[in-house]
């Protein structure tokens, strides 16, 4: 499921915890739980544009030449996705919105 980016990996860890505590199907725990990992574009692009209204102060420091400041909008699309953003496809996007 991580090779087909259905999980992240950090999704597949608690997988693996639920799995060797209930004994259930991996691909069961996922769809009970929810923890399916967002790539459509159209989702994250309303989340990433949420966490940029809420940090006009950041946006203006990366734009300055602060591209650190990259990892800490990744950090709150993620976050504000419960981690379930593909981190790959997060990257592209914040990356392209704060370009």
């Amino acid at each position: 499921m991580v090779d087909d980016e259905i999980i992240s990996s950090k999704i597949a860890k608690q997988v693996f915890e639920e799995m060797t505590k209930s004994g259930e199907n991996p691909t069961q725990i996922v769809e009970t739980k929810g923890l399916v990992q967002i790539s459509d574009p159209a989702i994250i692009l309303l989340i990433i544009d949420e966490v940029i209204a809420k940090n006009p102060e950041n946006v203006e420091k990366f734009r300055a030449g602060n591209t650190k400041l990259l990892g800490f909008f990744v950090g709150q699309v993620l976050k504000a996705t419960k981690g379930k953003g593909n981190p790959k496809v997060v990257n592209e996007l914040v990356g392209e919105r704060l370009g």
